[in-house]
């Protein structure tokens, strides 16, 4: 029983350091020296090890770079720094690739807006700190073109699984996700009309430039919608990360007054996405001091707001990986006997929201399995 209460203590500790350093690394806090003197070098190795998996750990360093009276040995410090070193890299190849991609798709007037990632990184301190992986871009309805110009003239395989809302392929290092819609319609419910609800928001989009090239960037109110659908989408399958949580903060941050709040939190409440949201909000609130401004018509849920982060503490699990349908509905079926109160967070009708996947799962395997559609076979 003594072991336990030390290990709980020591991760209580720990988590409490861990969300020190981010808000000092955004800039947003700062770190109290005392508690973190109790920390040692296995301490410290956690806390680089939690940091990673929740995609932060140049945020961690950029707090120990801002204070040299944090105490910490040079071997865990440089673990830091290397890992900012390879954001760093990362970034830059990315902006780069990204780059020649646009040349590519603006040589054959394909207009390309960019979802999350790059378009998100302008809200951070140092957007090269923000941890990148797939490049997700829609193009107003040339993704098809756009796709078979890829696979005709760069000789790239482009494959898509048939209930994703995007094709995908690799152009040099980079992942490229090509979305057709935003949100995986395929088990009906709410998603096909909150669907449209975002292709209304295409209306309107915001013009910047990567490297000089022209590129498109999402609205607020379209990603006030996106980025909450997208989150409880992850949320319910396989867990959230802090840096999604810190996403949405940087958002709201920078773009709050240019939100129709009205409007968006209209539709939180229609396809029940309130609850979640006024949790996420009370995180941002009341672990990483984000002022209650913020958080439109929040009203706390202390024990909702712990439950969901202690969740997402957790080393983040994967998607579903087996290939055969009854493989994916016996793991659907154990992530909704373990977190089947995520699904009450959205819907009193979880189980008939289960017996949808499964039944899907049963009767249209095929579909759940990753498929080449681009090269083409030509005709003899």
């Amino acid at each position: 029983m003594e072991n336990s209460s030390n290990r709980l203590v020591s991760e209580i500790v720990i988590n409490d350091a861990f969300f020190q350093l981010i808000k000092f690394g955004l800039r947003i806090g700062k770190v109290d020296n005392a508690k973190l003197s109790h920390l040692d070098d296995n301490d410290w190795d956690c806390l680089f090890r939690l940091s990673c998996n929740h995609d932060v750990a140049a945020l961690v360093s950029d707090a120990l770079s801002f204070s040299n009276d944090i105490p910490i040995s040079i071997e865990e410090r440089l673990k830091f720094i290397g890992m900012q070193e390879i954001y760093e890299k990362a970034y830059d190849n990315q902006i780069k690739i990204i780059a020649e991609l646009l040349d590519f798709y603006n040589t054959y007037g394909i207009p390309t807006m960019i979802i999350k990632g790059i378009s998100l990184s302008q809200y951070y301190p140092a957007p090269s700190h923000r941890k990148y992986g797939d490049v997700d871009i829609f193009q107003f309805g040339f993704q098809p073109k756009s796709d078979c110009l890829i696979s005709n003239l760069l000789g790239i395989e482009v494959r898509q699984y048939k209930v994703s809302p995007h094709t995908n392929y690799k152009y040099k290092e980079l992942s490229v996700e090509n979305h057709f819609s935003f949100l995986m319609t395929y088990y009906g419910g709410n998603s096909s009309a909150i669907e449209s609800l975002l292709e209304e928001e295409l209306h309107q989009v915001m013009k910047s430039e990567i490297n000089g090239r022209p590129v498109l960037f999402p609205t607020p109110n379209f990603n006030a919608l996106y980025l909450i659908c997208h989150s409880a989408s992850h949320f319910r399958g396989y867990g959230l990360t802090i840096r999604q949580l810190i996403d949405w903060m940087m958002f709201l941050r920078n773009e709050y007054d240019n939100v129709d709040w009205a409007k968006v939190y209209g539709v939180y409440e229609s396809f029940n996405l309130s609850v979640f949201v006024n949790a996420i909000n009370g995180i941002l609130i009341h672990v990483f001091d984000m002022p209650s401004s913020f958080a439109y018509n929040y009203e706390s849920n202390e024990c909702l707001e712990k439950k969901i982060l202690n969740d997402t503490l957790l080393a983040p699990s994967h998607s579903l990986t087996s290939c055969d349908w009854f493989g994916k509905i016996k793991q659907e079926w154990n992530q909704y006997i373990t977190a089947g109160w995520k699904y009450k967070i959205f819907s009193q009708n979880g189980p008939s929201l289960l017996l949808k996947k499964l039944c899907a799962f049963m009767k249209h395997p095929g579909d759940f399995q990753e498929q080449i559609i681009f090269p083409l076979k030509t005709e003899a």
